[in-house]
């Protein structure tokens, strides 16, 4: 119920601008004089307020900042790029159950596409550079090379770790250290 608390104030606060606007539109083609925005019942906020001030014509740009403000979505957190390799697979975990399990299973057993961890399942490619370029060049398979650089190479470190393939220098996958790592068990 918490979620629609926030939701519920916006509509009621929308629906009395609503009612004021039609009645004071009503006032005015009766010839009853016109009602002060300020002094009328309802949202005594300044952005209710100014929402009413918009509504009977009146430019309020100070209210139309503020009210486009309160109504933007929260902006994501940006991850840095991981600076140890298991850092780095740990949020290749992440980008692979959200963009890869689909089709690939979870725990990486196949599903809709082949196999990804276990006995070999990597063996069709010699290096992680040349994974890396495979899955940024046509993976996802519903819109490829669509992910940021730093989730294929998180994704590649998160395979070669529950392959059993991680370098034992611990630092994070890269073009400058991915030739060197081979495929091969």
């Amino acid at each position: 119920m918490a979620t629609h608390n926030r939701y519920l104030s916006p509509l009621v606060v929308l629906l009395v601008i609503i009612i004021s606007a039609a009645g004071l539109v009503a006032c005015q083609g009766q010839g009853r004089p016109p009602v002060d925005p300020a002094a009328t019942p309802g949202p005594t906020s300044s952005s209710g307020q100014s929402q009413i001030r918009a509504l009977l014509g009146e430019p309020d740009t100070e209210g139309l900042v503020s009210a486009v403000q309160d109504a933007a979505p929260a902006v994501p957190t940006v991850t840095p790029f991981p600076a140890s390799l298991t850092d780095q697979a740990a949020r290749g975990q992440q980008v692979f159950s959200r963009m890869c399990g689909k089709c690939h299973g979870q725990r990486g057993q196949g599903l809709l596409a082949p196999r990804l961890i276990g006995d070999d399942s990597l063996a069709g490619h010699a290096t992680a550079q040349d994974l890396f370029n495979f899955v940024s060049t046509y993976m996802p398979a519903d819109s490829p090379g669509s992910l940021k650089g730093d989730d294929y190479w998180a994704v590649v470190g998160f395979l070669l770790k529950q392959n059993n393939l991680l370098p034992q220098n611990g630092k994070a996958l890269g073009s400058d250290s991915a030739p060197e790592i081979s495929l091969k068990r």
